[in-house]
């Protein structure tokens, strides 16, 4: 028996992968263009963490403290605020 040899069940073309990519890619258009997401803006949420930071009240929006959000971006703006006079984030 000749194990170098491989079988025919397992050979794939190119056209056959360029097939599978193809069809792969229309499926995902088609499921994107079909889901009706609306635009979703956080700037608000982001600035109410970073002002909460600033103001001594820890990571938390409204009072309640979260872990809904990545802290990164409201902790470099608490930190804007506290060194700056940056009016309109007060």
């Amino acid at each position: 028996m000749n194990l170098s040899k491989r079988s025919s069940i397992f050979t794939i073309t190119k056209y056959q992968i360029i097939s599978i990519l193809a069809i792969a890619f229309v499926i995902r258009i088609i499921i994107a263009l079909g889901i009706d997401t609306p635009v979703i803006s956080d700037d608000a949420v982001y600035q109410e963490l970073g002002l909460s930071i600033h103001g001594g009240n820890g990571f938390s929006l409204s009072g309640t403290p979260t872990a809904y959000r990545p802290p990164g971006y409201p902790f470099s703006s608490a930190y804007v605020i506290q060194f700056s006079d940056f009016q309109c984030l007060r």
